[in-house]
């Protein structure tokens, strides 16, 4: 009797060990994994891959022409075009001698989604490399066709235009959504060439 009543505890402890721990493990969700590589292409296998893309309706330009509206001597260092709570979303950001300066706008509707300036007193001299010169860069447009043929298929869904410290002309990089896979691409905005690194 007395091994029984043990034997009975000792299944009942282990079964409530099991469901506490059960509650603090992570449950099963699907979440982006990424393949890491050593070039300008990385893989990602997501279950979003196949959701169809939000409608752009702001153009690139009236995004930018609404930055420098609030921030008319400002900068630009970057500009992405990423999805957001199923919108898609400009981040413009850039600086002026006085202050960094950043915008959000709603791609679809034109609406700013917020502002903000950090004061910054120790602002360097304004330097052509140091900023984004859009009418000398690849167009978006032509960083996703680059990009695609890299892949070999697919539709671009996010950009980024950026000024890197590691390179000397600004990059574009590209997100390419093939199925269920996600494909960066890293491109040299000015030369058009694909970046390895």
């Amino acid at each position: 009797m007395k091994k029984t009543l043990i034997i009975i505890t000792s299944l009942i402890i282990g079964i409530a060990i099991g469901l506490t721990i059960k509650e603090f493990l992570p449950t099963n969700h699907s979440y982006p994994i990424k393949k890491e590589k050593i070039s300008s292409i990385h893989k990602v296998s997501t279950t979003t891959a196949q959701e169809e893309a939000p409608i752009i309706k702001i153009s690139q330009n009236r995004a930018l022409k609404d930055f420098h509206r609030l921030y008319p001597n400002a900068k630009v260092t970057e500009i992405k075009l990423t999805i957001q709570h199923q919108s898609y979303i400009y981040d413009i950001v850039g600086y002026d001698t006085k202050k960094d300066c950043t915008i959000k706008i709603n791609a679809s509707t034109g609406e700013i989604l917020g502002q903000s300036t950090l004061r910054n007193e120790d602002q360097e001299a304004d330097t052509e490399e140091d900023t984004l010169q859009i009418n000398k860069l690849v167009s978006r447009k032509e960083a996703s066709q680059i990009a695609i043929q890299k892949v070999g298929g697919g539709e671009a869904r996010e950009w980024t235009l950026a000024v890197t410290p590691s390179h000397t002309n600004p990059i574009w990089t590209v997100k390419i959504v093939d199925h269920n896979e996600v494909t960066k691409v890293k491109i040299d905005a000015l030369s058009k060439d694909i970046i390895n690194n």
